[in-house]
């Protein structure tokens, strides 16, 4: 008797809408005279959002149109409701259905190569990109003017003043520092115990990573007074404290908690065939299984539940805890990240151009920042006739461009060689 014709659509500012038409040749005016309902069907897109539940809602209301002669029914964006053939006064009924959708959280990586690398093809694109030429090119008469002057008030090309202060008890600090490193080993054997379920993180486990990782970290700072060394090996010492610490601190953190999500799931695997034998008493008659409504929700709860765990303990191809091993946490260590994750990008193959270029830059770096802190800023430190107004002023220069240059190493460079190594 009627055409259906369905047309929705999905956009920005439209909502999608069930039209009904109704062919006029095979209704006569004359069958048409009475009052004539509307059908409107009005679905709210779900917004995703990680970790969250989600809710559709769909909202079917019907009120009561006159229709008139040779109308072809059709529903506007601005009108609340369709017209369909009804003989009703004017009524309304709401009908909400509420739908469910849980989605997990995934990480995925992206390149995202630095404007100021060389090796980015589109660097050359950057707008930024002739700034940071100028700023190189006068980097190098800054190099220039700097050993002329040396060459004029000293005689040599490069002052070695700051470098016998660097070298002062320079073997007891890579001593030093290579037993701090090496102390954070014990990161492992800490996600070790949590794995075996010696210690339990969310009770005796965290207090004791906390109180390690303070009693790490007031260690290295005292061993700094008590060997009583400049400001450049305690600055270095500590600040590799720090990091050490940071990164300690995200491996047993991630660990710890992984662990405990861990033990959950295996005891569930193990409560789960408990739990269905205890409750294979009563059988229908085809010879499955009777629950009740309370027995059912509480099966796919725990079903439910083992499902996120497994998900949660597995990053593309690794699996927790097959990530605690030794090997797993030094390749941490080279990776230039303060945060662990049991899985990193990684590229196909080591370009030895590229760690070449990243050496050399961070020598010639470095040659910037040691000719800016010996010519510059420790001479006007050490002045005792200048004034304390004239020192901030003669200093403003020097230590920007320090800055700049400490940001380029240690980003730039350092952490993009250690990326490359580490693939």
């Amino acid at each position: 008797m009627g055409n259906l014709n369905e047309n929705s659509s999905l956009g920005n500012d439209t909502l999608p809408v069930v039209q009904i038409g109704i062919q006029r040749d095979l209704f006569p005016p004359t069958q048409l005279t009475g009052p004539v309902t509307t059908i409107s069907t009005i679905v709210n897109p779900p917004t995703i959002t990680t970790d969250t539940t989600t809710t559709v809602t769909s909202v079917i209301e019907t009120t009561s149109t006159p229709l008139s002669d040779g109308m072809h029914l059709k529903k506007s964006h601005s009108s609340p409701a369709l017209p369909t053939l009804r003989s009703a006064q004017a009524a309304a009924t709401t009908t909400t259905t509420t739908i469910t959708a849980r989605t997990k959280k995934r990480l995925h990586f992206r390149a995202r190569p630095s404007a100021l690398d060389a090796a980015n093809l589109e660097s050359s694109k950057e707008t930024f990109r002739g700034f940071f030429t100028l700023f190189w090119i006068a980097m190098a008469f800054y190099v220039i003017l700097t050993m002329i002057r040396n060459v004029e008030q000293e005689g040599t090309l490069l002052s070695l003043s700051l470098f016998s202060l660097f070298s002062k008890d320079a073997v007891t600090l890579m001593i030093s520092d290579f037993t701090m490193v090496t102390l954070t080993v014990g990161a492992v054997v800490y996600a070790k115990l949590l794995v075996w379920g010696w210690l339990q993180y969310y009770s005796v486990g965290m207090a004791l990573q906390h109180s390690l990782q303070a009693a790490f970290l007031g260690m290295n700072i005292y061993w700094t007074f008590f060997r009583d060394w400049p400001w450049v090996q305690s600055g270095f010492f500590v600040l590799h404290t720090i990091v050490m610490m940071m990164k300690m601190h995200s491996y047993t953190s991630l660990c710890g908690d992984l662990s405990a999500k861990y033990h959950r799931l295996t005891a569930l695997k193990q409560q789960l065939p408990r739990w269905i034998a205890e409750h294979n008493t009563r059988l229908d008659p085809d010879g499955s299984t009777e629950y009740t409504d309370a027995e059912r929700d509480e099966l796919a709860r725990m079903e439910d539940e083992m499902k996120e765990l497994e998900e949660d303990l597995v990053h593309g191809s690794h699996r927790f805890p097959d990530n605690v091993t030794f090997v797993n946490y030094f390749d941490y260590l080279l990776v230039p990240s303060l945060v662990y994750q049991l899985e990193y990008p990684r590229t196909d193959r080591i370009r030895p151009w590229y760690v070449f270029e990243k050496s050399v830059a961070t020598l010639g770096t470095f040659l910037l920042l040691y000719m800016t802190t010996e010519r510059y800023i420790l001479p006007t430190v050490f002045d005792p006739e200048m004034p304390s107004w004239r020192v901030i002023v003669e200093l403003l220069f020097p230590f920007m461009i320090n800055y700049l240059l400490i940001f380029y190493i240690i980003f730039e460079c350092i952490c993009n060689g250690f990326a490359e190594v580490s693939r």
